[in-house]
């Protein structure tokens, strides 16, 4: 009698990654605007570690509009809630904290929009419900979760010696006529790039060079610098704005006594950087896995950026920033 056949070790070995690979995360998104269309939706369709459960959006016209588009659109929020394991939020920081606090409450992981608030009491509010609920969270600074500003920060960190200086600017033309989020952004009108842009920028001025503890900050006609002293006595000079006639871009270029190290993002798609904070974020809700930035860094930041509009209001004064919780 022959032996049985032996069993393809490969195809035994692909089954059993299949059978051991989770399901993907079921999320819902919050939102109905440029960045809910073009990138929050789309992140979660298609294969991969999560999945769209559906949509929902504050105006009952929005929600008609997605329907229309083709999209699963929720009633009402909590609906969204009860089909949903995790909620993607992209909508205004002056909105996110009341939705995403009930979120967290109800066991519901949390990837939120950047800033995470407009005021640092409702972002550490977040940080606690997040805390308290045991649930994951991811903060959307998506230039922090692509391939080239993390082999930039590598390089940054294998310096013999710590940069004395750091020159930054994030820029581009969205807020001027005709511009990708020129229509009418209560928040963004009111607020501007600081808030829009300042935490994309600030946040990785201080991977470079550790926590900024005191900024001075002016604007121009929509142009705001930023004079921030670093915790280890780095100096850095930065600069954001959205009226800038220029494809979008964040600089970087540190300077020291190890060297000069550059980043420029001109051009650069984002798309491995939404790749990878998805899987982070899926990731982290089924395993409790750390991720890129959560709810406590946007904490942190809303710290940052509000001593920033701090010094703003007061033409360029110096003003410390709070080292931890400011409620």
């Amino acid at each position: 009698m022959n032996d049985p056949e032996p069993i393809d070790s490969s195809l035994e070995s692909l089954q059993a990654q299949h059978l051991a690979r989770p399901a993907p995360l079921r999320v819902g998104v919050v939102g109905a605007g440029i960045w809910a269309r073009t990138a929050h939706i789309p992140m979660h369709q298609g294969p991969g570690p999560t999945a769209l459960t559906g949509v929902w959006a504050r105006s009952a016209e929005a929600r008609e509009q997605l329907r229309n588009d083709g999209m699963h659109v929720f009633d009402t929020f909590d609906d969204l809630l009860d089909a949903s394991e995790a909620v993607d939020f992209a909508i205004p920081p002056t909105v996110q904290p009341s939705l995403a606090i009930l979120a967290a409450e109800a066991g519901r992981h949390v990837l939120l929009e950047k800033p995470s608030a407009t005021n640092p009491a409702d972002a550490w509010r977040i940080a606690d419900a997040v805390a308290t609920a045991g649930v994951a969270s991811a903060l959307t600074l998506t230039r922090r979760y692509h391939p080239l500003v993390r082999e930039y920060l590598e390089r940054v960190d294998a310096l013999e010696d710590p940069p004395t200086g750091i020159m930054g600017a994030h820029v581009h033309d969205g807020f001027l006529t005709g511009g990708f989020v020129a229509k009418p952004s209560p928040w963004r009108d009111e607020l501007g790039a600081l808030y829009d842009l300042g935490p994309h920028l600030l946040d990785m001025a201080e991977q470079v060079a550790g926590p900024i503890v005191r900024v001075r900050v002016r604007d121009h006609r929509g142009w705001t610098t930023i004079d921030a002293d670093h915790v280890g006595g780095a100096l850095g000079q930065y600069a954001v704005s959205g009226c800038v006639r220029t494809r979008p871009a964040t600089t970087l270029i540190t300077s020291g006594p190890s060297g000069r190290e550059t980043l420029d993002t001109a051009g650069v798609d984002m798309a491995p950087a939404f790749a990878q904070l998805r899987e982070e974020f899926a990731r982290a809700a089924r395993s409790g896995s750390p991720v890129t930035a959560d709810a406590l860094r946007g904490a942190e930041l809303a710290d940052l950026i509000d001593a920033c509009r701090r010094s703003l209001a007061e033409q360029g004064a110096a003003v410390a920033v709070s080292q931890g919780r400011s409620i």
